[in-house]
């Protein structure tokens, strides 16, 4: 969708799109080289459809805050490459300080594994009431707040 708009600095009301009949690969590199994108909040999209997240948010070298609050998603988002996407990995989210994944549920998976450890600027992970039973968080001791 966005992919390669390596000036976006800012998507205005993209937390209010109805996406909630995208399918399956709607959401691949839907950010993808977005090198500029500093925030997004897209806590209320409904993304029950789509299958397919794989390097949703790669490259968003400049992105700090992401708000994935309350999705309801088939794979796993930030967990193994093989899976759903690990855009955490080596994929340029080192400025990352913000992540709000409170509520964030996948459907069809009981023990999930969040794998932040390249996140070197996280500063804050929200994780109550998601999914995620593991954590792996950066070494850097840049963690001030974890719920």
């Amino acid at each position: 969708m966005f992919e390669a708009c390596t000036s976006l600095e800012e998507i205005i009301g993209i937390e209010n799109w109805d996406v909630s009949n995208a399918s399956y690969y709607a959401f691949s590199e839907t950010f993808h080289c977005c090198y500029k994108l500093k925030e997004l909040n897209l806590s209320s999209w409904k993304t029950e459809k789509a299958d397919n997240y794989a390097r949703m948010f790669a490259e968003c070298r400049s992105l700090i805050e992401l708000d994935l609050s309350g999705l309801t998603l088939k794979d796993p988002l930030f967990n193994d490459w093989s899976q759903a996407a690990n855009p955490t990995s080596n994929l340029g989210l080192k400025n990352l300080k913000k992540l709000d994944l409170s509520n964030l549920k996948i459907t069809g998976s009981t023990s999930l594994t969040l794998d932040v450890s390249n996140c070197l600027k996280l500063e804050e992970l929200n994780l109550s009431g998601s999914s995620y039973t593991n954590f792996t968080l950066p070494a850097t001791g840049s963690l001030k707040f974890l719920d």
